[in-house]
């Protein structure tokens, strides 16, 4: 039985362009963990140019009120309190 031999100038261009092609997904992969871990460090401030390009930005005007001023303000400001319902979110 006669084994097939393989000629060095082709396993050479085997060798490269297996070389060749694993190198470029690799180097295609390792690019997208980069920036998909630069999305996650900076992801306070991407959120907060975002939400500031969509809604404007929140300008602080005085000292902040507590929620239970807030809620006595709206109670008063609608007569039928069976209309009205505060929902709690944990």
């Amino acid at each position: 039985m006669k084994i097939p031999t393989v000629s060095a100038r082709k396993l050479r261009s085997l060798a490269f362009h297996s070389h060749r092609w694993l190198g470029l997904v690799g180097g295609l992969l390792l690019c997208i963990a980069g920036l998909t871990g630069a999305v996650l460090v900076f992801w306070h401030e991407i959120d907060h140019w975002v939400i500031a390009q969509r809604f404007g930005q929140v300008i602080r005007i005085g000292e902040p009120v507590a929620v239970a001023a807030i809620a006595d303000r709206i109670k008063s400001a609608y007569s039928n309190p069976t209309q009205l319902a505060l929902a709690c979110v944990p």
